[in-house]
């Protein structure tokens, strides 16, 4: 398959995947928002599972189901692309900013369509109220669909990502990298400068949710189609880890150096991703500072300039590294981990942006009310304060930069092109023997490199947790 076959199937796919996914996206969004009570974080937490787990365990979990069916893998890997997406555009709805035409003021249109004219004016309503508003949040999954590789790449589904990639491995030169990845750019632009549209002509308030209400059965749907996702996407792929967990953990016991090896795998992986996730953190925090500044516009350009690299994908931001940190000037830190700290750094920023936008809505009424026990003189008040100030403020903060740090130690494109040679990743080697099949000892190294992090972050989270209360 030529370059261009692949780009063009891709992106076929990712544009009907987001419009299936679309209706979903807005079924489970209103599910959400009809429970401010206790049950919303776990409707979160459910939503937001299928698209933080690891996509290298679920193609690896799935390849051997579609080895040598073309067909079959193509349906697979594009039903898995979608409900990977979903929850992406669900969060990316709630932070759009409300349309200028209500659902009201449409339906209230609609009632009135006697001439050619009023249908006209109709569709123009429709285009500027419900599409427009659409419109980011639809762009953004057509852009996560179009630029997810590992799943493409060990299911053996077309792919712009893969078929460069393989290309790049396999002896292409750097200019010719660069010369082909010129038109997914220009089309990934196109598509950010088209939401950027949308954007600026919605309303500057914060989303409405009343204005994306959907009738009470689609409560049914939502949770429909939440269990396919974590069925699908989550449960199947342990399982497959699962069955081969004790014959695997049994040679990596009696083997001692394999385990160190482990271990330096993957604490040198979390510390990168852990000062990437930081510094993207900072940069976040720093644009949203920048953009309510009294310098606003300039704020904005600079933010939209520090998206860019992230949004255009890992394989993009990667092959643009690798040239620029072989410049005259820059080629003695080409060996270091210098270049993948930044590729991972501009890589987490958009996600960082999400997230701080997310944490950002203002103080609730229970943060206030916190306060007051924090600050007082019994002690048992004080350490009540503690824990509702920890499970209000702390515990969102630390899951938010745990999630960045976890999408960063992922991150296979970036490890596999920037890393020095004296920093082997992980998931780079669980990458390269997947491609051979499944096996104990590589589903054993898997649940040590992809649940291991996890684990550690569940083990800090509780210490924390005690230590605040």
């Amino acid at each position: 398959m030529t370059f261009a076959a692949a780009l063009g199937w891709s992106l076929v796919r990712a544009f009907v995947i987001t419009l299936l996914a679309w209706p979903c996206c807005r079924w489970i969004a209103a599910w959400i928002n009809q429970d401010d009570g206790p049950r919303r974080p776990w409707r979160l937490a459910a939503l937001m599972a299928p698209f933080v787990f690891p996509e290298l365990l679920v193609g690896y979990g799935y390849a051997w189901m579609v080895a040598g069916l073309p067909a079959r893998a193509e349906w697979t890997c594009a039903a898995l692309m979608g409900l990977r997406v979903i929850p992406l555009g669900v969060v990316a709805q709630w932070l759009t900013p409300a349309s200028p035409v209500t659902q009201s003021a449409l339906y209230c249109r609609s009632l009135a369509l006697r001439t050619w004219s009023d249908r006209r004016e109709w569709l123009r309503l429709w285009f500027t109220g419900p599409l427009l508003r659409a419109l980011p949040a639809g762009t953004l999954m057509v852009l996560v669909a179009l630029q997810q590789f590992e799943l493409a790449a060990l299911l053996k589904a077309a792919s712009w990502t893969d078929w460069l990639f393989v290309q790049q491995v396999g002896g292409l030169t750097l200019l010719e990298s660069l010369r082909v990845s010129l038109i997914p750019v220009v089309v990934q632009l196109g598509l950010l400068l088209a939401a950027l549209f949308a954007m600026q002509s919605c309303r500057s308030d914060p989303a409405n949710p009343s204005h994306d209400r959907v009738t009470p059965p689609c409560g049914g749907l939502a949770i429909g189609v939440l269990l396919l996702s974590w069925f699908f996407v989550v449960l199947i792929p342990l399982a497959g880890l699962v069955l081969g967990l004790p014959a695997g953990l049994v040679q990596l016991v009696t083997q001692p150096l394999r385990l160190t090896g482990l271990a330096r795998e993957l604490i040198g992986g979390l510390s990168m991703a852990a000062i990437a996730a930081l510094a993207a953190n900072t940069v976040a925090s720093v644009a949203i500072q920048a953009c309510a500044g009294r310098d606003a516009a300039g704020g904005v350009v600079l933010t939209g300039l520090a998206l860019v690299p992230g949004l255009l994908g890992s394989l993009i931001l990667s092959l643009a590294l690798v040239a620029f940190f072989q410049l005259p000037g820059l080629s003695w830190a080409y060996g270091t981990p210098l270049p993948w700290g930044l590729g991972l750094t501009l890589s987490l920023v958009p996600r960082a942006l999400l997230l701080q936008l997310w944490l950002a809505r203002g103080p609730t009424s229970a943060e206030f009310l916190a306060a007051p026990l924090f600050a007082s003189g019994d002690r048992a008040q004080r350490s009540a304060g503690r824990a509702l100030r920890w499970q209000l403020i702390g515990q969102p903060r630390f899951l938010a930069v745990s999630a960045l740090v976890y999408w960063g130690y992922l991150d296979l494109t970036l490890a596999y092109l920037l890393a020095p040679p004296g920093m082997p990743s992980g998931v780079v080697r669980l990458y390269n023997f997947m491609h051979f099949g499944r096996t104990a000892a590589l589903s054993a190294e898997a649940a040590v490199l992809l649940m291991g992090p996890l684990l550690l972050a569940a083990v800090v989270w509780f210490l924390w947790w005690r230590i605040r209360e």
